[in-house]
């Protein structure tokens, strides 16, 4: 591909109808529409339909897709990713990360809340934030103000939680390359069954039907979410992208790393007291590092502000994490421009960071659903496969974000 041209796209058509119903880049296509792939789109009434891929023909460009009703199964990629920074175009930018200056208090509420409605909001963790925040916030929560006057008393705290406090998160903006491998697939299916949670048990995600405890380590049972594998395949090639691209390079320190842990902890506790079934978008916290969890969400929230306020088709932009070697915890997120050469996507997120954290926490507030779903946090074509996702980890960042000064 020579630059600044977008790679190849592959028509998705109905089997049945022979309607045209989207076009994905073909290197999302490889993960995505494999011969028989699972894939699941929104049809014009927000409705999510499953498809299967019947065929995919590189030479036409065409990939043939038949519905199905099993809406339960589903197909992961083998696909293996790297990303590397080659050219670094400008110099890092510390951006202060300020948590939430009220945590104890929003912890309460949204307890609270959980015991009316049944479900988890938006909080902060109940232990001790930062000390600098701590004494701050009883400052402002022992002291009756008017309205107006807390909202004056807010701004001087971000301020100085801004001055004093280590937290931040970094943007590096670089020329860089692309590879992706898609070797395979497995066809997996979930059902909603009570198990053991207990990692170190035999019976952890094992279907316990009727069973209120773990007949081998005894623990509580409850009921979640259980993936099984039916069946696992092997391509006679591999599929393989590599292509060279403008990337925003996106870490968070170890001490914003720390915060994202207690919190996903304390509601880890708060959904286990609670003796009621685990949300399915809540039982990432068990599956993944909590910092994974938080800068995947967090990167394909902002992928969804980049329409609105940089006018960027999605289909120019991916996000993908990579962990960063030998060490526990440090993941670290890439913005690529999908066209080899470059199409201003990534350098969009560099320089308008701050307004799309804004917009990003909009749409996932207004969003209805519970943990994260199409429309505000799921992207087709993730290179991780739309795992280790959940809409209240990713707004702990966006909230965190510290907004220029005026």
């Amino acid at each position: 591909m020579s630059p600044n041209q977008a790679q190849t796209t592959i028509k998705l058509v109905d089997a049945i109808s022979g309607e045209e119903l989207e076009e994905i880049s073909e290197d999302i296509a490889y993960r995505e529409v494999h011969p028989q792939a699972i894939y699941k789109r929104q049809n014009a009434k927000g409705e999510m339909l499953t498809y299967q891929c019947i065929s995919l023909d590189l030479n036409s460009k065409l990939a043939i897709l038949k519905q199905t009703t099993d809406k339960a199964i589903f197909t992961v990629a083998t696909t293996v990713s790297q990303t590397s920074s080659l050219t670094v175009l400008t110099d890092p930018v510390n951006l202060p990360l300020l948590f939430s200056s009220d945590a104890i208090e929003e912890k309460k509420q949204g307890e609270q809340e959980q015991k009316i409605k049944g479900k988890i909001s938006h909080s902060a963790p109940l232990s001790e934030v930062e000390d600098c925040q701590v004494g701050l916030t009883h400052e402002l929560r022992n002291k009756r103000t008017t309205e107006a006057q807390r909202t004056q008393r807010n701004e001087g705290l971000r301020e100085i939680l801004r001055k004093s406090c280590q937290e931040y998160l970094t943007l590096e903006l670089s020329f860089g390359e692309v590879k992706h491998i898609t070797s395979g697939y497995s066809l997996m299916t979930q059902i909603y069954e009570q198990t053991c949670l207990n990692k170190r048990c035999l019976n952890y995600k094992e279907p316990l039907p009727q069973q209120p405890r773990c007949p081998l380590c005894r623990k509580l049972t409850r009921k979640a979410v259980i993936v099984k594998t039916l069946s696992e395949a092997k391509f006679e090639q591999p599929f393989r992208t590599q292509f060279s691209a403008p990337m925003v390079k996106v870490t968070i320190n170890s001490s914003a790393r720390e915060y994202i842990q207690q919190f996903a902890k304390e509601t880890r506790t708060s959904l286990t007291r609670s003796q009621e079934p685990i949300p399915s978008g809540y039982q990432q916290l068990w599956e993944y590092s909590s910092p994974f969890i938080a800068m995947h969400s967090f990167g394909h929230q902002i992928m969804r502000a980049l329409q609105l306020v940089a006018r960027v088709d999605p289909k120019q932009v991916n996000f993908t994490v990579v962990k960063e070697l030998e060490e526990n915890n440090n993941y670290i997120g890439y913005f690529y421009d999908t066209s080899d050469g470059g199409n201003g996507a990534a350098e969009a997120v560099f320089k308008h960071l701050p307004k799309l954290v804004e917009v990003a926490g909009a749409i996932a507030r207004d969003c209805n659903c519970h943990t994260g779903c199409a429309k505000c946090l799921i992207q087709y074509g993730c290179p991780d496969g739309n795992t280790a996702l959940l809409k209240q980890l990713g707004l702990v960042l966006l909230d965190a974000v510290a907004r220029p000064e005026t």
